[in-house]
């Protein structure tokens, strides 16, 4: 690491401990995607599932960062904390004490090490529970394995969401050497949408005492269609593919409205998987895996994806819904965070039929969606059997062909949509 500052003509020598090399603040979550290190200074840890361990930051002739090479652990000298025998300040005939962080290492950049320890390691890590009805409950089964050589204890399981716990077994409980240990979780919904938690299982594994698995679900039905608002990032998960090595849609698609005048439309995912995106306009993506029906489309095999759309693309920009589909291609489930931007157009609101999200002639006591930015200061629901006209301190007015003015219930306001009934006796046009 950092030979290219040395010599800038040489080719760069990565190694597969550089694999392992961060800045601070990896996770588990975060350790496939996030940025490795290989140039010298500043503060670079060592992550493989533990704690994050200290490394030298220094170029080969050491110069550079903290002046010791790269290839070596934080020397204790400048730390006060001795991490293991990978220390840079080793001198020949020096008798040095190897760790657990050595072997760990070691283990992980290709050796086999055989240690008498326990070692926890559970699958899958980002469990996803699918769509449960409010107040019932679905069962999943999580595999704990010990790769160690000596029994491993696990004496704790920890839930930061109620609406997920433990069925079986009982804890603590013992986990034989190279044996597995089925662990049945058990989530249920007392809220509606995304409910997500964490699985903390403590353990004697002395790297990883407290190994952690994402946990999601979705409480009530997961709606077919939800609104974008502009600009407003919205996360997710979306299930494993139920086929290897295929790609799975979301049941959930997703709209964005662009306003008359509208110069780009920017739509921006990114996951922890391999994940793909479709833009369509005016209706949902269509056709089965791969062959997805689409007007634009960004499939790479990396995590991140965008589209961009202007007057000069093909099909050009257009004023009106437009529908996002999202795929995961897996491995495992998949978490992400959708965006739309729009840039330009003019600020009036877009009202089309709450069944289809198509047209603009509503019948008089129809069900329609009104979409735009800063329509209400909240986001809340009607409560009762009849109606509000004022929600949330927002109220819709409808005028019709006659000229006629009418107050419109309201179902619901949030700042990007409405959805409204349109008044008794409203003549179209």
């Amino acid at each position: 690491m950092g030979d290219k500052e040395l010599q800038p003509a040489s080719t760069a020598d990565v190694t597969v401990l550089d694999f392992f090399r961060f800045r601070p603040g990896t996770s588990f979550t975060t350790f496939p995607t996030a940025q490795r290190i290989l140039a010298s200074g500043g503060t670079q840890n060592f992550f493989g599932g533990g704690v994050e361990l200290g490394m030298s930051t220094g170029r080969a002739d050491n110069t550079g960062g903290d002046q010791e090479q790269a290839s070596h652990w934080k020397a204790n000298e400048l730390t006060g904390v001795y991490i293991g025998v990978m220390d840079p300040t080793g001198a020949r005939g020096e008798r040095e004490q190897l760790t657990q962080n050595d072997l760990h290492a070691f283990d992980l950049i290709g050796y086999r090490v055989r240690s008498a320890v326990a070692r926890i390691d559970a699958s899958p890590l980002l469990f996803d529970f699918g769509s449960v009805a409010l107040n019932a409950s679905v069962e999943r089964t999580l595999t704990v394995s010990n790769t160690g050589e000596q029994p491993l204890q696990v004496t704790g399981l920890t839930f930061s969401n109620a609406q997920f716990s433990r069925v079986s077994p009982a804890v603590p409980f013992t986990v034989a050497p190279n044996a597995q240990q089925a662990v049945v979780l058990r989530f249920t919904p007392t809220a509606n949408g995304l409910q997500s938690g964490t699985l903390t299982l403590m353990s004697n594994d002395s790297v990883r005492p407290g190994l952690i698995a994402q946990l999601n679900g979705f409480g009530g039905a997961r709606p077919t269609e939800l609104a974008l608002t502009a600009g407003v990032a919205l996360t997710g998960i979306m299930p494993a593919p139920a086929i290897a090595n295929d790609c799975q849609i979301d049941l959930t698609q997703y709209t964005i409205q662009v306003p008359t005048g509208a110069t780009q439309l920017n739509v921006a995912l990114a996951g922890n998987r391999d994940v793909d995106l479709y833009v369509r306009f005016g209706q949902r993506i269509g056709g089965t895996s791969p062959n997805w029906v689409a007007d634009h489309v960004s499939d790479s095999e990396r995590s991140t994806e965008t589209v961009t759309v202007t007057p000069s693309s093909s099909p050009a920009l257009r004023a009106g819904t437009y529908y996002v589909g999202i795929t995961n291609c897996g491995p495992g489930a998949a978490n992400f965070t959708l965006t739309a931007t729009v840039t330009g157009g003019t600020a009036a609101l877009a009202a089309v039929s709450a069944a289809s999200f198509r047209g603009t002639e509503l019948a008089s006591e129809s069900i329609a969606s009104a979409f735009g930015t800063n329509l209400a200061t909240e986001t809340a629901k009607a409560s009762t059997a009849t109606l509000p006209t004022t929600l949330g301190g927002t109220t819709v007015r409808v005028r019709d062909s006659a000229g006629t003015e009418r107050l419109a219930p309201l179902f619901f306001v949030s700042p990007g949509q409405i959805n409204f009934l349109m008044p008794q006796g409203t003549a179209l046009g």
